[in-house]
């Protein structure tokens, strides 16, 4: 069986009761087994177990403990009793890097990562994709509190604005983030969630990027730069097939994990056939059979804002920014430290069904 380990994450009201619902009938729908993991903060609170400024970091590593634990158990049960199921999806109330954002710094998350001996691409990597709703307080402030579902919660509007900020950027260095405003109808909302969930079963990277030249010289990188980043080797194979191009991707964060990519681009656009992590093993057995015809380091700055996921891509003779969106028609705001030299091609990820089995069947001989 093939485990699918989905997050469903965001600020106070985003609606992730409301997509958690619809994710599992979708599921059942389809016969996929599904397990799902509950919030451990709320399970904690609900039982007398108080966070306070003065035992916070405490509190988040009792948190996190726990979640390892209940993401283990759920992972050998869905494991042990769907034996004979081709996939099963797991779906966590909440994931790890939640804790990032009710702490002071990075480096008391750091040290909880620590103590539970993980880095941050391991634990990045437990999961396959995450969905992280915005909040009403940043999408729809007026509304804001309204249909309140969770006592444990009693943050106000602002204090929701900067959780939900925190909450975001405490995810953006995952391969397969993915930003749902809730300025978005209930429907429209519903079915972009669960296309995501479609496309992580079949295997699918459909996200709608809108790429940007640089103008390094008129633009204030200095900003981005005190960010957190992720070192990253882009190695390209020599492999001839239909003209698409096969890379793997190295981060370099204490991670085992290796992001294989395959597409190709024409009209102005990027197809997709691959994209999806894959393990040092199988990158040593694919370097021993294909040539390498480059190798490229980029420094990648990702950060959200204005309810997008941007990407600052950072080569040594030019910088790309990535701005990714749900939809191809949504509107896409440049931060205002930034000034485009050029628009490049608009990337829509699709899939090529029949080229996706045959390309897999190549790199598995």
């Amino acid at each position: 069986m093939k485990e699918l380990n989905l997050v469903l994450t965001g600020g106070p009201y985003a609606g992730k009761t409301t997509a958690l619902e619809n994710i599992k009938k979708y599921l059942k729908e389809r016969n996929i087994p599904c397990v799902t993991v509950p919030e451990t903060a709320t399970e904690l609170i609900d039982n007398g177990i108080i966070p306070t400024k003065d035992n916070i970091v405490k509190f988040q590593l009792l948190v996190m403990k726990r979640q390892i634990v209940k993401e283990r158990d759920a992972m050998e049960y869905i494991v042990n009793n769907y034996k004979n199921a081709k996939l099963g999806v797991i779906i966590y109330d909440r994931g790890i890097f939640d804790n990032m954002a009710y702490l002071n710094t990075r480096e008391d998350f750091e040290e909880l990562l620590h103590q539970n001996h993980l880095s941050e691409i391991e634990a990045l990597d437990r999961y396959d994709m995450i969905l992280d709703l915005q909040s009403l307080a940043t999408c729809k402030p007026e509304e804001y509190g309204s249909n309140k579902n969770n006592d444990a919660r009693k943050e106000d509007v602002e204090q929701a604005k900067e959780l939900d900020k925190k909450t975001s950027n405490a995810w953006v260095n995952h391969h397969n983030l993915k930003i749902i405003s809730s300025r978005l109808s209930l429907e429209e909302e519903t079915k972009i969630i669960l296309g995501y969930v479609d496309d992580l079963i079949e295997e699918v990277n459909r996200t709608y990027i809108d790429r940007f030249l640089i103008d390094d010289k008129n633009s204030n990188i200095k900003k981005y730069l005190e960010k957190d980043y992720i070192l990253i080797t882009e190695r390209y194979l020599d492999i001839n097939y239909h003209n698409y191009i096969f890379k793997i991707s190295k981060r370099f964060k204490g991670g085992k994990d290796y992001i294989l990519e395959v597409y190709k681009e024409y009209n102005g656009k990027k197809v997709t056939a691959i994209n999806e992590r894959i393990s040092e093993y199988k990158v040593t057995s694919f370097l021993s059979r294909f040539n390498t015809l480059s190798v490229i380091n980029k420094r990648e700055i990702n950060f959200v804002e204005n309810s997008l996921l941007y990407k600052l891509n950072i080569y040594d003779d030019k910088i790309l920014l990535e701005v990714h969106k749900n939809n191809p028609k949504e509107e896409v705001l440049i931060p205002q430290n930034l000034t485009i030299q050029e628009k490049l091609s608009d990337d829509s990820y699709n899939i090529e069904k029949d080229d996706q089995k045959k390309i897999r069947k190549l790199l598995n001989n």
